[in-house]
């Protein structure tokens, strides 16, 4: 059973971290949009 957390683990926080990155790119996009939309 140990071996097995310790197998998957890296892999889900691999994709947690790809899930992420990809959220905050999505957000800072909308930010960019929002603020590039309200300048004009």
């Amino acid at each position: 059973m140990g071996m097995i957390i310790l197998h998957i683990h890296p892999w889900i926080r691999h994709k947690l971290v790809a899930i992420s990155s990809k959220i905050e790119r999505a957000v800072a996009h909308c930010l960019l949009t929002l603020i590039y939309a309200v300048a004009n």
